[in-house]
C-alpha cells in the first residue's frame, strides 16, 4: 500500500494508482485516553465500516474527556519533560518523553496495520499562540525558537506510517503570529517528511486563509470544517469559497459530529445532519473528502468522565456508545457511489434559482450527466445546460437515502416549458443522478 498523491487535475487523491477518497473518522484524543485493546477493536469496526483514514492528535488533546482526578494524561506520560527538571516547570518541546511517543508509535502503527491512512496533527491551536484557543487555554504555547525542531521532529519520527500531516488543528489566521506559525510549520514538515501531503485544519466555518499559506508550496490540500453550528446553512457556500481557491484537493475535515448538540441547543446532530452536511460538501466543492466524527469516538469518553463542552454540546455518551451511531455504517456506501459516479471528476454547478440552501448540483465527468443532492422531497428542476440538451436520451434515476430504495422518478413539464424531476415521494433526503445514454 502506497502512499498517498494528489492527483493530476489537482482535485482529489490517488494511491496504487487509484482514485482515493479521504473518508475519515476523528479520534483525536486516542493518544492519552485509549487503550491498546480498546484501539484495536475500534479500528477494526472502522476499517469494516468502510472509512479509509483515522484523525487523531499526536499531542494531548486539550478537550478530551477525562477523569475528575485525572489531573495528568489519561493514560500516557506527559509527552515533553520539564525545564530546570520541576514537576510544576513549563514543558521543554526540545526533550520529548520517549514513554509517550513509543505509545503514540504502537497507536499509529495500529491503524497503518488495518490498511488506514493516519491523519496526525501536529500542533493543535492552544500550543500556538495569538488564536482562541490558546487565548483560552494558556500556558503551554511552543515558544517560535522551538517549533522548527519539533515540527520536524514529529514529521519525521511518523513518515515511516506513510501518515498525512495536518499541521494545524482548529485555529483561527486571525493574527500574524499564529499565520507565521504555521506557515514555517508548514515548511519544517516537509523537510522532514516531503512525501508526506499536508494540510492545515481550521476552526469552524473559516476560509480567511493568509495570502502567504495560500501560495505555499508546503500546503498540498486544503481542510476545512463546516462545524457544528446550529444552522447548518452554509455547507455549500463554504465549500465553494475553496473551490475559488488555487486549486487542490478540498475536505471537509470536520462536519457536524453525530451524537452532539448542536450549539448551545439540546437537538443533537443526527443521521440526516451527518449525510446533508457530506453530500452537499462533496457536490460543493469538497469532493476529495471528509471527516466523519461520533459525540463520545472524538474525545473517547467514559461513563463519569468530565466533558469540557457539557454546557455547549450536552453530555456525551460513552466512547462504545459512540461507535454505533448509524451513520458511520453508511460510509461505505458513500464510498461505493463515489467511486461508481467518478465524483472525483464533478464540476460544481451554481445554485439554481429558488432551490434554496439544501440543494447541490454537479456536472459528472466526461460529458455523462449530472448528479444532485436534496435534503427533503422536492421537484428539481432541470440544469440549464441539462435543458439546452432535452433531445438528448437520459437515464433518470433516484437514491431515497431513508429508504435505502432506488427508483424511476417522474419527469414533468413546469408552466414555463421547462422539465423538472418529481422525487415527492421519496423519505426525505435524495441523490438524483441523470446521465447521458
Amino acid at each position: 500500500m502506497s502512499m498517498l498523491k494528489v492527483s493530476a487535475d489537482g482535485r482529489s487523491f490517488v494511491r496504487d494508482g487509484k482514485p482515493f477518497l479521504y473518508a475519515a473518522d476523528t479520534a483525536w484524543s486516542a493518544p492519552t485516553n485509549a487503550t491498546m485493546d480498546e484501539w484495536r477493536s475500534y479500528l477494526r469496526i472502522r476499517a469494516s465500516q468502510g472509512f479509509t483514514a483515522v484523525q487523531l492528535n499526536l499531542l494531548p488533546q486539550w478537550d478530551r474527556s477525562r477523569p475528575e482526578s485525572d489531573t495528568g494524561f489519561g493514560l500516557a506520560a506527559a509527552p515533553f519533560k520539564r525545564q530546570g527538571g520541576r514537576s510544576d516547570g513549563p514543558w521543554d518541546f526540545a526533550s520529548p518523553n520517549e514513554a509517550y511517543f513509543t505509545r503514540v508509535d504502537a497507536l499509529v502503527g495500529e491503524v497503518r496495520g488495518q490498511g488506514l491512512v493516519p491523519a496526525l496533527v501536529i500542533f493543535w491551536a492552544d500550543y500556538v499562540a495569538g488564536n482562541w484557543c490558546s487565548r483560552r487555554n494558556p500556558g503551554h504555547e511552543i515558544p517560535s525558537g522551538e517549533r522548527d525542531g519539533l515540527a520536524r521532529y514529529l514529521a519525521g519520527r511518523y513518515a515511516r506510517f506513510d501518515p498525512i500531516y495536518i499541521v494545524s488543528g482548529d485555529p483561527d489566521l486571525d493574527s500574524a503570529e499564529t499565520s507565521y506559525f504555521y506557515l514555517a510549520a508548514l515548511a519544517a514538515v516537509k523537510k522532514a517528511a516531503p512525501a508526506c501531503l499536508t494540510c492545515l485544519h481550521l476552526c469552524g466555518n473559516y476560509s480567511a486563509i493568509p495570502p502567504a499559506i495560500l501560495d505555499s508550496p508546503n500546503l498540498d490540500f486544503y481542510m476545512y470544517q463546516s462545524g457544528h453550528q446550529a444552522v447548518q446553512d452554509h455547507l455549500r457556500t463554504l465549500a465553494a469559497s475553496y473551490r475559488s481557491m488555487l486549486k487542490r484537493p478540498i475536505v471537509n475535515g470536520e462536519i457536524c459530529y453525530e451524537g452532539m448538540g448542536r450549539v448551545e441547543r439540546p437537538e443533537r446532530f443526527g443521521a440526516w445532519d451527518v449525510r446533508r452536511a457530506i453530500w452537499l460538501s462533496l457536490l460543493s466543492g469538497a469532493n476529495a473528502g471528509f471527516g466523519y466524527g461520533a459525540y463520545g469516538v472524538w474525545n473517547w469518553h467514559r461513563s463519569g468522565d468530565e466533558s469540557v463542552w457539557l454546557d455547549i454540546f450536552g453530555p456525551s455518551p460513552d466512547f462504545q456508545q459512540g461507535l454505533t451511531l448509524p451513520e458511520a455504517t453508511k460510509t461505505g456506501l458513500v464510498s461505493e457511489i463515489w467511486r461508481l459516479l467518478s465524483l472525483y471528476e464533478i464540476e460544481p454547478l451554481p445554485p439554481i434559482p429558488g432551490e434554496g440552501e439544501g440543494v447541490a448540483f454537479a456536472r459528472l465527468g466526461g460529458g455523462r450527466g449530472w448528479v444532485a443532492y436534496a435534503d427533503g422531497p422536492r421537484l428539481f428542476a432541470f440544469p440549464s445546460e441539462a435543458e439546452k440538451g432535452r433531445q438528448q436520451v437520459m437515464r433518470v434515476r433516484v437514491y431515497d437515502f431513508e429508504a435505502g430504495t432506488v427508483s424511476v422518478p417522474r419527469i414533468g413539464v413546469r408552466a414555463d416549458g421547462g422539465r423538472h424531476v418529481d422525487c415527492g415521494t421519496c423519505r426525505r433526503d435524495v441523490l438524483l443522478i441523470m446521465e447521458t445514454e
